[in-house]
This record gives C-alpha cells, structure tokens and sequence, in this order.
C-alpha cells in the first residue's frame, strides 16, 4: 500500500503541480548545486569517519580515500553527504554454538548502529579540515575503533553526495568497492529529472569481502589444538612457513580451518579481494592478508559473525606433515536481508557424508528505509590440495557481498537497471572444498514526483550463489577429471537483500537468495552435499521523506524566495533623489538558492545614482559581487547564495531628473536565481514561473501595487533664493539678508528649516523677521553669529515665505553667500534642487588730490 504525506504539500492552486515544502527548518539541502550532469563510473569521494556525536552539529572525518577509485572532490560548503555506521555489532566470541549471539553459531548480541545512516547538508561556514561542521544536529552517534580483544574493528564513513539538477546515466554507475574503511556505497540526489537512458547502476561485489582462502595441511607444531566442533580458531602464532604472503611462494602451509567472511562485526584477518573489483562470481584476485585476527578469538571456523558466513571447519584438523585440513567443508554464504545458507559437509575417503561442519551463513541484517548495510560477505571453504583457478587454495575463497545504492529524485523516468547483488563463490574448485556466496546489498530509490514512479526499472539485490566443486556434473565436470567422485563441501548461498521505494509501479524487483553449491554426488550423498541456498530478502514499496533520517531530499527542498521593497525617501523632488532597499528572504526549512540576482526596473528617467549598502543575513553570502553602474535604469546586483532563513538586502540611491513627470512613481523588484531542476547551464527561475520539470516556482516577486512602502511622491521642488539689501557696503557697514522660500506645491511642508553658514567675515545679529510663513518664532541672532538657521515652521502650500536678518561685512570686500542644494528640509523632503546664491558688494571709495599741491597764480 502506498502512503502520502499530505502535510508535504503547499498548494497555491488547484491546477497548479507544486513541489512539497521542507519537512523542517535547517534539514534541507541544496537541491541542485552541482548542476546537470551525464554520469559513469564512480561519483562519490569518501572519507572514513573518526567521531560524530547526536545532537551535535558537526562531524570528524580523516582524509579523502581515493585508494579503491573514489573520487577526490573535496567536501565543500552546502555539500550534500551520507553518513553511514558500516560496522558496529558486537559478538559472542564463545567456541561453541553460542558463537554470534543471535542464531545458532551465528549473528551478534548487539547491532549498535550497524547500518544507520542520515544526511547532512555542510554549514557554509566550512572552509577546510577534518571537523565538517552541519547544518543541523546529527541524530545519531557514529564511532570508528579499531579491533581489539573484545570486539572487531568498528568503522563509519562520510560520503559526499552530488546534488545534481538533472542526471543522465551515460553508461554503468558504480560505487569504490568496500576496503575495510570506505567504500561499497554509491549516492545522489537529484533536484529535476534522472534518467536512467538504458543504463545501469551497478554495485555487485561491491560490499563486505569474502574470506580468503588458505592453503593449509594440518595443524602445525607452534599452532594451537583444532577440533572439528570449532566455531572459532586462529593461525596465531603461525607455523615460520607461513609467512606475511604465503601465496607469493606457495605452500601448502600449516594449519586449519578457513577463514569467515567480513560483515557488520568486522574484517578477518585473510580476505579475497576479487580482480576486476566487483566481478559477479570469484575468479581472478589475491588474498589479502591484514595482519590481525580481526575477530576476538580467531577469525577462522564455522561460526558466523554478524552477517558475514563462516569459514569451513574442517573434519580432520590434525597435524601436520601426516595429513590434515583434508576433510574440507563448505564456507557459509553472507547474510543480507535474509540469512546465508550452510556450507556443505567435508570430504571422508569412506561413505559420505562426512563431517557435517560446514560454515555457518550470516545472519540477515534487519533492514528499513532507515538502515541499510552492505552484504555480508561469505566464508570461504576449507582446502589442502589447492584446486582451482586462482591456485593455491585462493579459490576455495568466499565471495564479496552487495554494496549499496542511495538514489533520490524529483521525477524518475526511461529505463534503467540496479544491480546489487552479491557475488557467487567460484566454480572452478576440483579436490577442495568451496566458499560460499555473497549477501544481497541494499537499494533505496526514492521520487518524490509522479506519485513515486521510479521508472521502468529492473532492480536486483539477490544473494549469490555458493561455490560448486568436483565436477558437479554442470560447471566443472570436464576439468575435475578423477576427483568427480569425490564430494567435498561446496559453499552456502548469499542472503537475499533488501529494496524500498517510494512506489513498486513499473518496477521488477528481485531480492532472491542464493542458490547453493553443489558437488559430486554419491550412492549415500546429494550433490548439495550439506548446503543450502538462502531465503529471499524483503521490499517495500511505501517510502516516503520522513522514513529517510536527516536532510531531506533535493526534489523536496526548492527555494521560497520572497521580495519586498521600501523607500526611505517616499517623497521626493525633481531634479532630486530618492532611495530604495530590496530585500529577498528564503524562507526557514526550504534549501539554498544559488547564483541569485535582485533586480529593480525603475520608473521612466529614473537612474541608479549610487549603491550605498549590501547586507547578508542568516548565511547568506555573495559569491559575485556584480553591482550596476552609475546611470543604469534597469539595475541588477550578484550573485548570491541564499539558505533557508537567509536573506539579502540592497540599499541604493536613485536620481530623479528635473523632467520627471510630478506624481507617484511605483516600481516593481524581483529576483532570479538558478533553477534546481536545470537541464542545461544558464538556466534560471523567478518566483512564479516553471521549473524545467514544468512544476511551478513557489515564493513572490515584488508587485508595487500590493504596498505603498515603495511609492515616490515626485513634487516641484522649494525655489529658494538669497539676496542683500542693500547690495553693497562699506567696511564694517550693514545690510539686510533676505532669504526667500517658494513653495509651488498644493501641500504645506511643515517642519521645514533651512540653515545658512555665512562667508567668512560676514556675521549676523539682531531680530529675525519672517513674513508669510507660520511657526517660525522670532528670534535675536546674538552679535558675532556665523550662520543664519531657521527651523520648525510651516510654509504654506502655493506660498512664499521671506526670511530677513541684518549682517555685517568685516572688510571692504565681496561676499559669496551661498545656500547648497538640498539644504531646505521639511516633513515631506520637498527640498531645494537648486542651489541659491548673492553676493554683496563693498562700496568704492572716492579720494580727490591737487598734484602738485601749489601752483602759481594763473598755472
């Protein structure tokens, strides 16, 4: 049955298809940051964890890890990323049916947070470093140990996740394979469309590794004692045969038993590392040897630990150079969803069957869409004689399990296939026993549009198939020759995995358990020999974005952006100026919007005069600072990144020329900003528009008819004039400053006031007279005053105002008395655009002189 989740969903229209809103506030990402995008081969870098703690908001990562082919794009501000506890169980370690905790010599006593998983969106804050810090609290705790006496070694990873705009598959996705730190996870999240173009997502054998096969002869003299009822043993201390790689010069060496499979519970000491990585059944690879146990009390026999198979305990483990390691059983198959299948019973050179302890299967891992892990890997079998193909026992080795895939979307469409199976044992094995099979991996392919449709998409997480040996009559009967006859434990097959979608339609989904191996039958045997396949794993088809912990996905986290603009000079002049503040907000909860843009269509003639202020809020930040220039009359300022419950603001001065029509001037602002959904480079939205998906744009542009906070009142402006009466004096002479104001506008400006700094060696004193003018009280300027100011009164509408005030020159000299523009201010900023000027002049002085001063009569 699939659910809805109504409370996702804004609807602002009926018709209208609307992308849901962000589930809450700083959990959303930034839906669409990496662009559109044709993907192959590995996407993903990873990191391997050192600490995160719930409830704070950051984590702790060691460096990139490229060693598998991970990518090694660093993680940056706004990054989307997975953080996943891949290992963490605990074990009972007891050499008895105990062993495990959960199941009969199987499983773990404790899950821990194996599995769990969230997202995180990186805070912008982040520059570089090992502590990320987040945009929200994580919710879980992650922990990364090494192994020890008590417990194997317990590992997270940080994965960076591309948040795509639109991804095209252009040929096989996969993931780094899993190497005991990172890897075996392949995750995106994409804002518009995938489309899976016919290709495929594979992470087969991309999980936890397989045992490695040894190459052993019996118990050697240094070693400790075997039992056949082991369930857990080690090769420490090692025979001085066996060397760091033995397979370099093969043996056989001492010891016995086979190596379990790596799984939730941690890594065993000898691994199989296919080649190429990720092959769906064992064949080429080496051995890779640790150099720890990597399970308390061993890392070999058929206990099962956590989901990882056991290795064969063999039925004869006595000492060598007599014999032993001879009696090989089968190793267990790795659990996923579903539990693994029993290796198969060991080799006697009387009646069969023989020793009936074969490795157990992993135990499934309880899986949701909120905790996901890697398929186990399988045990290997148990072999003296070395047959196969790898020789030297090495394809006696377990198979790897399936690895995982993360893949959320707004709309999902073509057809396309997921592979994360896991890898089936090799079939080459003649005179040995096989390992077994690996666990299905996970898949979690999440839409949130076409009411979860994921496409027309095969999606496979089948567990693989245990290893056959000794002409079972279908695979290696030609090769094996004289040993047809001779049953020895083939391995168990790989659990079934795990599947959850947002909805099943269209979809072929198969989560089936691998099959066993088989052997040589015989008048008392079958050719399963003891093992067995596994059970199926489980699916759902019912997901919705609340099932999924942490940041919510890309197609659910578009930006709501709203613009609102105000003036602070709603009344203004021609010839004057005016000013205006932009602002757009990303509402709390929804994601970040990149490359944004204001802009700002003035009224006609109106022109950008100055940008005075820009100012970021709540995370906000400017990644191009592009500003207009001065005259621009259709003015844009960028670029921006705007997080939810951030927010820009743009202060800027406009000029109003003389011509200006009188009246009220409206102007409409809005925004633009890269669509999340693009398909192409360039392609931007505003609110109220479509994305490229079709699906409307939330959020609103400035329309000037919803307000009056930015509506200009354009007047005539004050006519202010200064003028001396008498214009000219004598030194130290007096005249009368006549300062006159005309008000050509039908409204009273009241709180008006004017100030006039007079020229250096003209003072004013004396009573002020003003006529025409109302609330401007009398005043005495006292001697020696400098200025000439006048404040508080009212100039009536369509009147004129005169302002008059004796002043005195120091020096016979001329005097420049000039009032600047926009020095008359009032309630209603009707100011003078022009400025007003006089100058007084100082009076000639007449001198009469007779040269010479005598003369003669009559000269």
């Amino acid at each position: 049955m699939t659910r809805t989740c109504t409370s996702l969903l804004l609807a602002l229209a009926a018709a209208a298809a609307v992308p849901p809103r962000a589930l809450a506030a700083n959990s959303c990402t930034n839906p669409g940051k990496d662009g559109p995008a044709s993907a192959s081969g590995i996407v993903n870098s990873y990191y391997p964890g050192v600490s995160g703690t719930a409830g704070l908001a950051s984590v702790t990562v060691g460096a990139v890890d490229t060693s598998s082919g991970g990518s090694a794009k660093a993680i940056a501000a706004g990054d989307l990323l997975l953080i996943i506890q891949t290992q963490d169980a605990d074990l009972s370690t007891s050499n008895d049916s105990g062993y495990g905790g959960s199941s009969t010599g199987s499983g773990q006593i404790a899950l821990n947070n194996a599995g769990v998983y969230e997202y995180a969106t990186v805070a912008a804050s982040y520059a570089s470093g090992g502590t990320i810090p987040l945009l929200a609290p994580l919710q879980h705790s992650y922990r990364s140990q090494a192994y020890s006496g008590s417990n194997g070694q317990r590992t997270f990873q940080v994965i960076r996740a591309p948040q795509y705009s639109a991804l095209t598959l252009s040929g096989q996705v996969t993931a780094a394979p899993w190497n005991g730190a990172t890897g075996g996870i392949f995750v995106a999240d994409v804002a518009g469309v995938l489309s899976w173009n016919g290709q495929t997502i594979d992470v087969t054998a991309r999980g936890f590794r397989g045992g490695g096969g040894l190459y052993l002869k019996g118990r050697g003299a240094a070693q400790p004692a075997y039992a056949a009822s082991d369930y857990v043993s080690t090769l420490s201390p090692t025979d001085p045969t066996f060397t760091s790689n033995p397979w370099a010069t093969p043996g056989p060496f001492t010891g016995s038993n086979a190596s379990k499979g790596e799984g939730i519970a941690g890594t065993p000491r000898y691994l199989f590392v296919p080649a190429p990585l990720g092959s769906a059944t064992n064949g080429a690879g080496a051995i890779l040897d640790n150099g720890v146990e990597g399970y308390p009390n061993g890392s070999l026999a058929r206990g099962a630990p956590g989901n990882a198979g056991g290795g064969g305990t063999d039925g004869d483990p006595q000492t060598a150079p007599n014999g032993g390691n001879d009696q090989n059983t089968g190793g267990g198959g790795g659990g996923g969803s579903a539990a693994g299948g029993m290796g198969g019973y060991g080799w006697t050179p009387g009646t069969p069957p023989g020793s009936q302890t074969g490795g157990f299967g992993g135990q499934g891992v309880p899986m949701s869409a909120a905790r996901l892990s890697l398929g186990g890997g399988g045990g290997a079998g148990s072999t003296n004689n070395g047959t196969g193909t790898p020789n030297y026992g090495v394809a006696s080795s377990g198979a790897a399990g399936g690895g995982l895939v993360f893949l959320r979307a707004k709309t999902i469409s073509g057809s396309g296939t997921v592979n994360a199976n896991g890898a089936s044992g090799n079939p080459t094995v003649c005179n040995d026993a096989s390992g077994g099979g690996g666990g299905g991996g996970a898949v979690l392919l999440f839409a949130s549009g076409n009411s979860g449709n994921v496409g027309t998409v095969s999606i496979n997480a089948n567990g693989g198939g245990g290893g056959s040996n000794t002409g079972n009559g279908t695979e290696n009967s030609g090769i094996c020759g004289a040993y047809n006859n001779n049953p020895h434990g083939p391995g168990g097959g790989g659990g079934g995995g795990f599947v959850a979608l947002s909805s099943s339609s269209n979809a072929t989904i198969s989560v089936n358990g691998g099959g066993n191996g088989l052997t040589s039958p015989s008048a008392t045997s079958t050719a399963p020999y003891g093992s067995s396949s596994s059970p199926g794993g489980f699916q759902i088809s019912s997901v919705v974005p609340t099932d999924i912990p942490g940041a919510t996905p890309s197609p659910l986290c578009f930006p709501l952006l709203t613009v609102t603009k105000i003036t602070t000079k709603p009344d203004a002049v021609q010839g004057g100026t005016t000013s205006y503040t932009i602002t757009v907000a990303n509402a709390s909860g929804f994601g970040t919007a990149t490359g944004v843009v204001l802009a700002d269509a003035l009224p006609a003639g109106l022109n950008v005069a100055s940008t005075d202020t820009v100012t970021t809020t709540g995370g906000a930040a400017r990644t191009i600072t592009n500003n207009p220039a001065a005259g621009a009359t259709a003015p844009a300022w960028g670029a921006f990144s705007i997080p939810g419950g951030g927010a820009v603001s743009v202060s800027f001065t406009a000029n109003i020329p003389a011509a200006t029509p009188l009246g009220v001037l409206q102007n409409p602002a809005s925004v633009t900003y890269d669509d999340p959904t693009r398909t192409s480079a360039g392609q931007t939205v505003t609110p109220g528009g479509t994305y490229s998906t079709g699906d409307f744009v939330l959020g609103s542009n400035y329309n000037p008819a919803s307000s009056t906070a930015e509506d200009v009142n354009v007047r005539q402006p004050v006519v202010l004039t200064v003028a001396f009466n008498p214009v000219s004096v004598n030194a130290g002479g007096t005249t009368q400053l006549v300062v006159t104001v005309q008000n050509p506008n039908g409204v009273a400006l009241s709180a008006s006031a004017f100030t006039d700094a007079l020229p250096a060696g003209l003072t004013a004193a004396g009573p002020v007279t003003v006529t025409g003018c109302a609330g401007f009280a009398p005043t005495t300027l006292p001697a020696g005053s400098t200025s000439f100011a006048q404040s508080g009164g009212t100039v009536p509408a369509n009147a004129t105002c005169t302002f008059s005030v004796a002043v005195t020159a120091a020096s016979a000299q001329s005097y420049l008395d000039t009032i600047a523009a926009a020095s008359f201010t009032n309630a209603l900023n009707v100011t003078n655009a022009a400025p007003a000027s006089a100058t007084l002049l100082s009076r000639p002085t007449l001198a009469k002189s007779f040269a010479p001063s005598a003369v003669a009569p009559g000269a």
